[in-house]
């Protein structure tokens, strides 16, 4: 939905490596794309410990919020077994100051 509404190219922009990040700035926002699942079986497994390393490679201020969806929540990550709880644990541990929303 944010993707659709704020950056349609995202879901056609070509391959893209775990652990990838994307920024874009769309009128007073910044947008970050981050790889950290695949579409694979089982292309959930790395999620906790690949949202760590996006997260922290994201050059946002320290004292600033990052919002960020629910990863894995989703009826993706249902079909495909995430583990929210361990991902979220994951979000927690990484450096950035992060507010998770579902939608």
């Amino acid at each position: 939905m944010v993707a659709n509404r704020f950056w349609p190219g995202l879901a056609n922009i070509g391959p893209l490596y775990l652990g990838q990040t994307l920024s874009r700035k769309v009128g007073g926002r910044v947008f970050h794309a981050l790889v950290c699942h695949t579409l694979e079986p089982d292309g959930f497994r790395s999620t906790p410990r690949i949202i760590i390393q996006c997260l922290d490679a994201l050059a946002v201020p320290a004292d600033q919020v990052i919002a960020c969806v629910k990863i894995g929540d989703g009826p993706l990550g249902r079909v495909c077994g995430a583990d929210v709880p361990a991902i979220l644990r994951g979000i927690d541990r990484s450096n950035k100051r992060v507010m998770v929303y579902w939608l």
